[in-house]
């Protein structure tokens, strides 16, 4: 059951962990934002930042700060989200592996800002629409990114939810691994 936000409030959900001075940029500019006139919240499941006083400072009871939860719970504020936002440090992003959350944020089917993609991850999400790519950001780059997500035009198509959820699944790929070890023998 998705964990959704009371009173038709927008949520932009980090989870996991988010740079301390990164996050509290996002916490600006989502405020940027409710300052225009949209009723956003910034909700952060993972390890509660050293910066979660400030942040509180800046949006009040906009920011909720979960800490960690169970995968279980996790997946329910993955569902229950309006924009998924997921980050990489700047030394992180020089890895070559693809970032296993993008997998869960995209079989929600909610719109997802990426920061900081490794390269296998800018490769990936190429094909993929209604995905923000963002390379150390700027608090002006984060609210347009946060605007586009929530527009027409930042949702990501059902055919890539219906994808990962058909494609990207154990089953699915216990299958085709025993193909594969079909042909061999």
């Amino acid at each position: 059951m998705p964990d959704v936000t009371p009173n038709g409030r927008k949520s932009i959900r980090v989870v996991g962990f988010m740079g301390e001075e990164e996050v509290l940029g996002l916490a600006r500019a989502v405020r940027a934002l409710v300052d225009d006139g949209a009723d956003l919240e910034l909700r952060l499941i993972g390890r509660v930042p050293a910066t979660i006083d400030q942040i509180k400072q800046v949006l009040g009871e906009r920011a909720v700060a979960t800490g960690f939860v169970p995968h279980a719970e996790a997946l329910q504020q993955i569902a229950g989200a309006d924009v998924l936002v997921s980050y990489l440090s700047p030394e992180r992003s020089t890895h070559l592996l693809l970032s296993s959350k993008l997998f869960e944020f995209f079989a929600a089917g909610k719109p997802v800002i990426e920061i900081n993609p490794t390269r296998s991850d800018r490769l990936f999400l190429k094909s993929i629409p209604g995905v923000t790519v963002l390379k150390q950001p700027t608090q002006a780059d984060l609210s347009a990114a946060v605007t586009h997500a929530l527009g027409p035009d930042g949702a990501l198509p059902e055919s890539v939810r219906t994808h990962f959820r058909e494609e990207r699944n154990w089953r699915a790929t216990a299958q085709k691994l025993a193909g594969w070890l079909d042909e061999i023998a």
